[in-house]
């Protein structure tokens, strides 16, 4: 994709998961699983079978330590994580968030628009 010379940058932002909103870290997973999700294939669970791709190795360790850590706000992560795997996985799901997403995009389009024409009108 357009984005992989960028996938050193997206790996790195892993370090700094505990830091971001749960969105973020969704959006993140979802962008990694993106990059690296069809290079070799198939596979099962959380591997994905991209090994050594950004949809496998890297992400899949980050994951599955977090699901193992004891605090629920690390645990969090990992199950936020696991979930962005299923909808990357899912084209009935994806096409729903992209929808969402749009939406989101439209509200906050329109936010901007009347907190601009409030400060004209002030």
């Amino acid at each position: 994709t357009a984005l992989r010379p960028f996938t050193p940058f997206l790996t790195s932002m892993l370090d700094h998961l505990h830091h971001m909103t749960a969105s973020q870290v969704r959006r993140l997973f979802l962008l990694l699983f993106a990059v690296g999700g069809d290079d070799e294939g198939g596979g099962d669970g959380v591997r994905g079978g991209a090994t050594g791709s950004m949809g496998g190795a890297v992400t899949d360790i980050v994951i599955r330590k977090h699901l193992a850590l004891a605090p629920f706000a690390k645990k969090r992560i990992g199950i936020i994580g696991t979930v962005a795997y299923a909808v990357s996985r899912s084209s009935p799901l994806q096409e729903q968030q992209k929808i969402i997403d749009d939406e989101n995009e439209m509200a906050e389009t329109e936010a901007t628009c009347l907190a601009g024409s409030a400060a004209v009108a002030s």
